[in-house]
């Protein structure tokens, strides 16, 4: 009896908006997603479309506030991930820079992805932020596909 009486206000406190930590919304916590082109231009990255990239772009990512736990990833269609260099700057505001080794498949799909290190949100100051995802398309045509091999006949004995 007594144990369900302790029980009880922990329940309360739980129920309540104000002790749940349930994740915010990305959009509330970046203030920029831009794909940096070749000759200093850029694009915006849409969250809700997909984007038009040069396939030698990099991506920058400012969230507002600072933020130790957050990476920047990109996937090629098959969801693998592409080898890259992340720069991370922390302080009043933190920018994610994602440069990939090499140039971009023309023609193929990715996807850019904000979470966390430790797990999939990640933290701007005090507030939880779900992880966000912008769907990309490199610009150009699709490489040839590779050389069939050829056969060799049999020789007959």
């Amino acid at each position: 009896m007594l144990a369900r009486r302790a029980l009880l206000p922990l329940a309360l406190l739980l129920a309540t908006p104000a002790a749940r930590s349930e994740p915010a919304g990305p959009a509330s916590a970046i203030r920029e997603a831009i794909a940096l082109l070749p000759g200093e231009a850029t694009a915006a990255l849409a969250a809700s479309a997909e984007t038009l990239i040069d396939p030698d772009a990099t991506f920058r990512v400012v969230l507002a506030g600072a933020c130790q736990d957050a990476r920047l990833l990109l996937l090629d269609g098959s969801g693998a991930a592409v080898p890259g260099a992340e720069t991370r700057e922390v302080g009043p505001a933190t920018v994610l820079t994602l440069t990939p080794a090499a140039a971009l498949v023309p023609a193929g799909r990715y996807q850019l992805r904000l979470d966390g290190v430790f797990g999939r949100e990640l933290h701007v100051g005090t507030q939880v932020v779900a992880p966000a995802r912008w769907e990309l398309r490199v610009a150009g045509d699709p490489p040839p596909p590779p050389p069939k091999a050829v056969r060799k006949k049999k020789a007959r004995r």
